[in-house]
């Protein structure tokens, strides 16, 4: 996990990039709060459904971690979760919005 530094996750399509992403940024938003993890992707409506699955089955596997997350919007055009302490993971962000 990076803090305070910029970390760019980039790879071919179907190798798990969202999945790691999702999981990362909800491990970072319980263990520091009011992190606020932005994702970008070369189109939202596609990222969104991707980390709307991903986050399903991070939720599966993680049941007790899930648990202190909650789902704001999972839209066909934007995800987002975040925790009462302020964390938060957006999907839907306009390009140049400082996170």
């Amino acid at each position: 996990m990076v803090r305070y530094r910029q970390c760019f996750i980039f790879g071919t399509r179907g190798i798990g990039k969202t999945t790691c992403v999702i999981s990362a940024a909800s491990n970072k938003g319980i263990l520091y709060p009011n992190e606020v993890i932005a994702y970008y992707a070369p189109a939202e409506k596609q990222a969104a459904k991707i980390a709307s699955e991903a986050w399903q089955t991070y939720s599966i596997n993680y049941p007790y971690l899930a648990h202190h997350w909650k789902i704001n919007s999972d839209a066909a055009s934007s995800f987002k979760i975040s925790t009462e302490d302020g964390s938060a993971v957006e999907i839907d962000i306009d390009r140049g919005r400082n996170t």
